[in-house]
């Protein structure tokens, strides 16, 4: 996860970015205030705990699933659609209990990348249902194309016989592996549409067993170029005591980008999130990532901190998604080794906070609700 080598630069700020996110916009209001069972929740004290961190720089936690695998496909077990297997007698299949997990490793797809996919089909959606053991688990890909509608891509058929992707063999976790860029035409992107089908044992009876046609769907956005590419090349420093990581980029479409890179211990802990809501040049060949030096503190664990994932989007207002996403970097960068206290713990505070909170205390002074 680590890199091996890290380049040398200057530590000063780079001034890459044509027009930085007017405050208005650049600061985030807090959520709601929770209900509470002992009374009103005071709106100031609430803001002030919530603005500790800037609104672009905050602590990154466990829960925050959202954001540590916002990369990953979401694999939930759905009910299979079924119909007779053929040469089956026709049956009603409403009523079921069969489940299917149909899954990749990547939501987003570029050029040159693998996806790999897996399918599980079980009775039950508890997750420690025996799998079943299929008949034909064949795949089909699929692509809508402008100018000729939904077209077929590639046929092909899962794996279990832990080769590959596939960890064991004849566990009821099918396997199937391709190159994307291998099968979409030149030029073409969108979304990329993968049917699984196969056939499960439905039920046994005095006269053997029913069989049954299963269906199961992924989706992948699948991308030829990508409007931003981190490069791989990172450094860092310490500034007004945040740890600042600088990506280089090359920029191929500028544009208002949002950014995204987390931080990790050296246990694997979340630590840190530091976002860029900025608008960028293709003369822009690095961006700026600051970690706020409170959230590290109060983390009470030193480096070296890893840089597990940078990712984002081009924003393009009006244009609704999937949005050009930017490729991002996973394998990761591995900082220096920091004691805690190399890091500030003093609070943000910044014009428009100082604003907010007169604002908030002034309703609260003529006793309305907030």
């Amino acid at each position: 996860m680590s890199a091996t080598t890290r380049p040398v630069g200057s530590t000063q700020k780079p001034s890459h970015a044509r027009r930085a996110v007017p405050p208005s916009t650049n600061v985030v209001s807090p959520p709601p205030p929770p209900a509470s069972k002992t009374g009103p929740v005071d709106g100031v004290d609430q803001y002030l705990q919530w603005a500790q961190y800037p609104p672009l720089s905050r602590p990154l936690k466990s829960s925050h699933t959202d954001v540590i695998y916002a990369h990953r496909p979401i694999g939930l077990p759905k009910k299979v659609f079924l119909r007779p297997a053929k040469n089956q007698p026709t049956s009603s299949s409403v009523h079921h209990n069969i489940w299917a997990v149909f899954t990749g490793n990547l939501r987003h797809v570029f050029e040159g990348d693998a996806v790999h996919t897996q399918l599980v089909v079980a009775r039950g959606r508890s997750g420690t249902s025996p799998h079943l053991q299929l008949q034909n688990p064949e795949i089909e890909i699929a692509m809508f194309l402008p100018d000729e509608g939904v077209v077929s891509l590639h046929k092909g058929r899962f794996l279990d016989d832990g080769r590959g992707y596939d960890r064991e063999a004849n566990d009821g976790i099918y396997s199937f592996s391709f190159v994307p860029s291998q099968v979409v035409p030149k030029g073409a992107s969108g979304e990329v549409k993968m049917r699984a089908t196969y056939a499960i044992p439905f039920h046994e009876g005095p006269s053997g067993t029913t069989w049954k046609e299963g269906m199961s769907m992924f989706r992948f956005s699948y991308y030829q170029k990508a409007p931003m590419e981190f490069t791989g090349r990172f450094r860092e420093t310490i500034e007004e005591g945040s740890l600042v990581v600088y990506a280089g980029v090359k920029i191929q479409q500028p544009g208002w980008y949002k950014l995204r890179s987390l931080l990790f211990d050296a246990t694997g802990a979340p630590v840190a999130q530091s976002m860029i809501d900025e608008e960028f040049d293709t003369n822009v060949d690095e961006v700026r990532f600051v970690f706020f030096g409170r959230v590290l503190r109060q983390h009470k664990v030193g480096g070296p901190y890893t840089v597990g994932r940078v990712d984002g989007y081009l924003f393009e207002p009006g244009v609704p998604p999937p949005r050009p996403q930017v490729r991002a970097i996973v394998d990761g960068y591995e900082t220096r080794t920091y004691e805690p206290t190399a890091f500030s713990d003093a609070e943000w505070d910044s014009p428009a906070k100082q604003r907010r909170l007169d604002l908030l205390r002034e309703v609260r002074s003529k006793g309305l609700p907030y």
